[in-house]
């Protein structure tokens, strides 16, 4: 069983961390969506399956690139 003090650092790590988090989560979902407009306008604009397809798969690349940066 933690000790009061080891129980209060805890609860103390846990709000710092939620805090820290939530601005990263904020980015995250900005970058996500920003992403998301870009494969639709692509998809939309372009009528070649196969190129979906590429842009697709570069669009989701550079989403994973883009979260791994912000973490």
């Amino acid at each position: 069983m933690l000790s009061k003090d080891q129980q209060e650092a805890y609860a103390k790590l846990a709000g710092i961390e939620k805090t820290l988090i939530k601005g990263l989560k904020w980015q995250a979902t900005r970058e996500i969506e920003a992403a998301t407009r870009r494969v639709a306008t692509v998809t939309a604009l372009v009528q070649l399956a196969l190129a979906d397809v590429t842009a697709v798969l570069y669009r989701n690349v550079k989403i994973l690139h883009s979260i791994a940066n912000v973490y």
